[in-house]
């Protein structure tokens, strides 16, 4: 970020997104001129130059309305892959990698939002974003892990990205906790999977972003359970299936779909990191919290005895780099 300016990237999949926005270049770091006003393709100038500039800039006001663009082209591309009749479950691998790069953006542009600690976050969310690659990588040899991923994504892909931002920051999380390596993994698919029962409701339910009726919010009150029973019997590690089962739970025994308080860590930790997302989720929201204010409201929870104060503060550190309130 250079005064006001954010590079882009110039893959070739990427550049039709940037038809709709200014392009501006630089020579010497310092000063900016206009290279593409807004409604020109980048394909045209390059019809009439032998190569584009080493770096093109957006205005920093432009950088979220970027991420939503560049998210809209992935849910063409899922589109045209899931139009196939039997789509190759190895393209959900690539599908992922897309979504981990895109969602980090996301993240890191939402961490603008606050005036204060806007570089210790968007630090740390670097660092996480290839922590996140190294591990679900891994993941990719497991033809279960992806089919079931495939699944969510033809569902709804919004509910997919969640679910890749919720890995992202469980394992921001990890970093700061003194998780052993043997447990990223299963982590990693609990995150990943735990909104998995979702594919088996009714999909108007599913795509619904505004408020739920009571027989959609009796309709997504099922999916833990229905979650539940397709990860039990995937999985071996038993963690990976109670997540799916728990993370609507809350401690002050207030949650669904049982009601109760015994709850393991990963549930807690998932179902706090599902609250903040849903609250700071750019694709939903154009006037979306940055992460300080939606601690806050953990904050709140927590002493509310919904959610565990000590997780809430060590997910607040391994975001923000300090406890909230």
């Amino acid at each position: 970020m250079i005064d006001g300016f954010k590079e882009i990237r110039k893959g070739e999949k990427h550049l039709g997104v940037y038809t709709s926005l200014d392009l501006y270049t630089t020579y010497d770091g310092e000063s900016f001129q206009l290279y593409k006003k807004s409604g020109m393709r980048v394909q045209e100038i390059r019809e009439s130059q032998d190569r584009l500039p080493s770096s093109l800039y957006i205005k920093r006001d432009d950088a979220i309305r970027e991420v939503r663009m560049l998210q809209q082209e992935m849910d063409k591309e899922l589109d045209r892959m899931l139009e196939q009749e039997s789509p190759p479950v190895e393209k959900t691998s690539i599908i992922i990698a897309d979504s981990i790069e895109v969602a980090a953006d996301g993240l890191r542009e939402l961490s603008q939002l606050d005036e204060r600690d806007t570089e210790k976050t968007a630090e740390i969310l670097g660092g996480v974003k290839d922590m996140t690659e190294s591990v679900v990588s891994k993941c990719f040899d497991d033809t279960i892990f992806l089919e079931n991923m495939l699944m969510v994504a033809r569902k709804d892909f919004n509910t997919f990205q969640h679910s890749v931002q919720v890995a992202m920051y469980a394992m921001a999380y990890t970093t700061h906790h003194g998780f052993i390596l043997q447990d990223l993994q299963p982590l990693v698919l609990a995150a990943m999977l735990h909104d998995i029962g979702t594919v088996f409701l009714p999909e108007k339910t599913v795509k619904n972003t505004g408020k739920f009726s009571k027989y959609d919010d009796e309709q997504m009150r099922r999916h833990p359970r229905l979650g539940h029973e397709v990860l039990r019997n995937a999985f071996d590690d038993p963690r990976i299936a109670r997540v799916s089962l728990e993370h609507h739970e809350r401690l002050d025994g207030s949650g669904y779909p049982i009601g109760h308080n015994e709850l393991h860590e990963w549930s807690q930790l998932i179902g706090i990191i599902e609250v903040f997302d849903g609250m700071v989720g750019w694709r939903y929201h154009r006037d979306a919290p940055g992460p300080i204010e939606a601690i806050k409201v953990l904050v709140q929870m927590a002493n509310n005895g919904e959610f565990s104060k000590p997780l809430v503060d060590g997910f607040s550190i391994s975001l923000v780099g300090k406890t909230i309130g």
